[in-house]
């Protein structure tokens, strides 16, 4: 039976359908190429794969965290477009300004993951360049001051962040308060899921380009990993930290190369 996200750890099993539905190259790599024990650990190389050179470490810490990364903005943007937060007192206005940091510093992640997995493979794709506006944006919220808020009938918006071409209109860390007037504002609940949906196209077309670089190293077909399934015990209930950026099922898995390779 090919491996699948349900055999993977409990992110990846809770999320399968959100993966597949987003991501779905995601668990091409992460079937092919990565794999996963059910007890926190990545599986060996597939021997359909003989690439020198290839850190393969760095590479699926990276892709682990790039689905961790984007998990993460989307649950921040449903939870503004769902809750539409106003802002009423201190409280809220603090609240609002760590959820952009925390936000923006989740978008720069996303460049810098795929910049680590170009950099593990040898003469591999440089996938990371297609992020950089995104980066750009990151820095503009981050390196300066906090940008300036207005409400819309009591929502909050923010001024749209520079790209790598900033303009007048956008605000960068070279931006002042005092030009509010100039500059193009969006809601927070529209800035983020806007700024999901821009970049899921972004990372399915890097994770892509991985899957052919891949599949073009391949000695034969590139398989996905087996599972025997009559050794598989699963307690979902049961999760406890692995260490090493997986978190494992408990019960006994057996994870096996494809036969014929």
């Amino acid at each position: 039976m090919d491996i699948r996200l349900e055999n993977g750890d409990v992110v990846e099993a809770q999320y399968a359908g959100w993966i597949r539905e987003r991501i779905p190259e995601y668990e091409e790599l992460w079937a092919r190429v990565i794999g996963h024990d059910g007890k926190g650990q990545p599986l060996g190389v597939n021997p359909g794969l003989s690439l020198a050179g290839f850190k393969r470490e760095a590479f699926f810490q990276a892709h682990y965290t790039v689905l961790i990364t984007l998990l993460n903005l989307d649950k921040a943007a449903r939870n503004y477009d769902k809750e539409l937060p106003t802002i009423k007192d201190a409280e809220d206005y603090l609240k609002l300004h760590r959820d952009i940091t925390s936000f923006m510093a989740h978008v720069g992640k996303i460049r810098d993951m795929f910049k680590i997995m170009d950099g593990a493979l040898p003469q591999g794709p440089s996938t990371w360049k297609r992020f950089d506006d995104f980066y750009s944006q990151r820095n503009s919220v981050l390196h300066g001051p906090i940008p300036c808020i207005t409400l819309d009938a009591g929502l909050p918006c923010l001024p749209q962040p520079a790209s790598r071409v900033a303009t007048n209109t956008e605000w960068s860390d070279k931006s002042y308060w005092k030009d509010l007037e100039n500059y193009r504002f969006k809601a927070v609940s529209e800035f983020f899921p806007e700024t999901v949906r821009d970049l899921l196209p972004l990372v399915r077309a890097a994770l892509s380009e991985y899957l052919d670089y891949f599949k073009s190293h391949a000695g034969a077909a590139l398989p996905r990993y087996q599972v025997n399934s009559s050794l598989v015990v699963m307690d979902e209930n049961a999760v406890a930290a692995s260490g090493s950026g997986y978190l494992p099922l408990s019960g006994t898995r057996t994870h096996l190369p494809a036969s014929g390779i």
